[in-house]
């Protein structure tokens, strides 16, 4: 479950392969997306948010492998 503030898809915006996740919305949201050419302006523009998308990431692959 994702909530306020969360993301999901940065993972593609590495490398140029197939989406590893999909997302459903259970109610009305409001998202922004950000393409592989825009992201890593964004982050060299926001450092900040590079560590914590890192950490997430992370995670996430980790949660892969153990099934």
């Amino acid at each position: 479950m994702l909530g306020p503030g969360d993301h999901f898809g940065e993972i593609a915006l590495f490398y140029d392969e197939p989406r590893s996740a999909s997302v459903t919305a259970e109610a009305d949201l409001r998202c922004y997306a950000l393409g592989a050419w825009e992201f890593r302006p964004f982050v060299e523009a926001n450092p900040g948010i590079a560590w914590p998308i890192m950490e997430s990431m992370a995670q996430r692959l980790a949660d892969n492998a153990a099934g």
